[in-house]
């Protein structure tokens, strides 16, 4: 589990109507808990540092970082997910990145001549109300091994890379694994209050990222953030002519991976019913204010809809929703060796031309594997699933193997019980395919041990 916060929510049955909040008191976020992970990591002197950093960042990073706020994009070896952080001033001239590691805080410092954070290792940042206290290390890129070395963060304009991932150790095994970690200064802010069971409420705040890749169109990174954070790029449509934003009902926003369960997002009609969400859209010329009722994120629950109601939406976004200039799909993509394409996630080899497949985002139900991507203007073989790309992922369905496929790695299809249908484009090539074992063919997952549950290829 990666967030659930112990605050008592009100519980939805079906879908009814929500009482109207008594009190509202401004908290920080509450306790959350967490489980041990899977993972096996041991520990090393050393961890080597991955540089991912642009060459440049000490001529583009800021002055002072103090107040700045962050999305953060990660995974921790199965899942991506993604988190949010603020940073304040600590003592002695230090930082204080909050809720930086799955909702604990950690102290830092930063060189605005170098661009540099540097997050000291081996400190107790909290305690666990099961598991006690969680001591901070550094975590390798491959997620295997764990130091005290410090971790380094590199700030380049609105963005942070950190060369090492974050573990977060207790005496029974690791409660936090944060690997590949990627910040983005948050371009907007959403406010909402939440029900309780005695009939009050509370006030919460989430820095968001949200770009806008058509005229017609939004993308939010963070909403999960309320929950379990698993990374979602949640859709929103655009009307100037009605001043309104509209995010279609049902719109996956989140999910519990431990029970696969996937929350989806809802808005409430005039008869208390769920509905699109659609909020009204107040804008000046350069900041947008989108305001909405209620959100509900619910799951379906045997043939009703189960979750939880927040009330007095605002989202508050840095620029012109419908006057600013649409970024396109492809632009994040140009200089990066780890694009994400159409959900699909790789690590390119810019020496041979090739890629390999890493992952998918929390989204990707069907995984149709291209044979080759573009990036940048260039063409690029895809030839490999890397080891454990999409292990226990249990949200996709089918699979597309191409004919450019050429090794699998340990592991890269282990656990994916949510398969159902395996499609192979040529038969020879994949008998010549390098699979590293029994679970890092897709196929295994077609045929479980129930015959009842067999499907096909």
């Amino acid at each position: 589990m990666k967030k659930f916060y112990s605050l008592s929510l009100a519980a939805l049955c079906t879908v009814c109507s929500m009482a109207a909040p008594q009190t509202v008191t401004t908290l920080s976020m509450p306790e959350h808990h967490q489980e041990l992970k899977s993972a096996k990591v041991e520990y090393s002197e050393s961890v080597r540092k991955v540089s991912r950093a642009a060459d440049d960042a000490s001529t583009t990073a800021p002055e002072s970082i103090v107040g700045m706020r962050f999305v953060t994009t990660y995974n921790d070896t199965e899942d991506n997910y993604n988190g949010f952080f603020t940073v304040s001033e600590g003592t002695d001239g230090g930082i204080v990145l909050n809720n930086f590691a799955e909702g604990y805080s950690v102290n830092a410092t930063y060189d605005a001549s170098t661009g540099k954070i540097s997050i000291p290792t081996g400190v107790v940042i909290g305690t666990h109300s099961t598991y006690g206290d969680i001591t901070l290390y550094a975590l390798s890129a491959d997620a295997n091994q764990y130091s005290s070395q410090d971790i380094t963060g590199t700030v380049s304009g609105d963005k942070i890379t950190f060369d090492n991932g974050v573990y977060g150790k207790v005496d029974a095994g690791g409660l936090v694994i944060m690997s590949g970690i990627e910040a983005t200064k948050a371009n907007a802010n959403i406010t909402y209050s939440l029900s309780t069971n005695d009939g009050g409420s509370v006030a919460f705040e989430m820095p968001l990222l949200i770009s806008k890749p058509t005229e017609t169109s939004l993308k939010i990174v963070g909403l999960s953030g309320f929950l379990y954070g698993a990374y979602y790029e949640v859709p929103v449509s655009l009307n100037s002519a009605a001043n309104s934003a509209t995010i279609a009902a049902g719109t996956p926003v989140d999910c519990y991976y431990y029970y696969n369960r996937v929350y989806s997002l809802y808005g409430k009609n005039p008869v208390g019913m769920a509905d699109d969400l659609t909020m009204s859209v107040v804008t000046s010329e350069a900041t947008s204010l989108l305001k909405a009722d209620a959100i509900l994120y619910c799951y379906v629950n045997g043939t009703n809809l189960s979750g939880y109601a927040l009330s007095d939406i605002k989202i508050d976004v840095d620029f012109n929703v419908f006057t600013g200039e649409a970024t396109g799909e492809g632009d994040d993509n140009e200089d990066t060796d780890t694009p994400s394409i159409s959900g699909i996630n790789y690590l390119l080899d810019r020496d041979n031309n090739t890629a390999a497949v890493t992952g998918c985002i929390a989204t990707v139900t069907s995984l149709d594997i291209p044979a080759s991507i573009t990036v940048g203007g260039k063409n690029y073989a895809v030839t490999s699933v890397a080891e454990k790309a999409f292990i226990n992922n249990k949200v996709v369905t089918s699979i597309s193997i191409p004919s450019s496929i050429t090794t699998i790695g340990t592991d890269a299809f282990r656990n994916m019980s949510g398969i159902k249908t395996v499609y192979i484009a040529d038969l020879a090539a994949w008998c010549a395919v390098e699979i590293a074992n029994g679970n890092a063919n897709p196929i295994y997952n077609a045929f479980p041990t129930s015959t009842s549950k067999w499907g096909k290829v």
